[in-house]
């Protein structure tokens, strides 16, 4: 065996050990579903977020059925009030809402649903998903996307981080 693909089986080993030591060490209610693409992890300011993308039908209820089974037992809680805004439902308890989103060029309508749920030592899991869609000529509301590309992003924040940006802003109700 030449040095040059001895190299290509060490190099392809190590990755392979890099990419199982960074799923070993994502906490195991941050999943990636089948069908998943696009797989992004990062930590930002003390937050592990991880992105992808899926095929999914409208509203995507094996995506949150999956999802909120990852919560069931007594270990953690679905949110009935947004985390940061106490007195406004959670995303859990609201459901799909959709919105102009006048961010992007063009703009698009976000069809979004979100969930968060608090542990005993009040650390949040948020899982976000949304469908982006062309806004129609005539209308400026779409009942259901005009696809199947589901954007996933699940996040990790830690008890310090969630006080903090509590804190920030203001709330210092207790998470309910």
């Amino acid at each position: 065996m030449s040095r040059h693909i001895l190299w290509v089986v060490i190099l392809c080993g190590a990755s392979a050990c890099v990419d199982r030591a960074q799923e070993d060490s994502r906490p195991p209610e941050l999943i990636v579903l089948d069908g998943a693409n696009e797989i992004n992890e990062a930590t930002r300011n003390g937050i592990l977020e991880l992105n992808y993308r899926l095929e999914s039908a409208y509203p995507a209820e094996q995506v949150t059925t999956s999802i909120e089974a990852v919560f069931k037992g007594d270990r953690w809680r679905p949110l009935t009030d947004d985390w940061l805004n106490p007195g406004n439902p959670s995303g859990y308890v609201r459901g799909w809402s959709s919105f102009l989103d006048g961010s992007k060029t063009p703009n698009t309508i976000a069809h979004v649903w979100s969930a968060e749920w608090k542990n005993e030592d009040n650390d949040l899991v948020i899982y976000s998903l949304r469908f982006d869609s062309a806004v129609p000529p005539v209308e400026l509301f779409l009942e259901r996307p005009d696809n199947r590309i589901l954007k996933v992003t699940a996040a990790f924040v830690p008890k310090t981080v969630v006080n903090a940006l509590r804190k920030q802003t203001g709330t210092d109700q207790p998470l309910r």
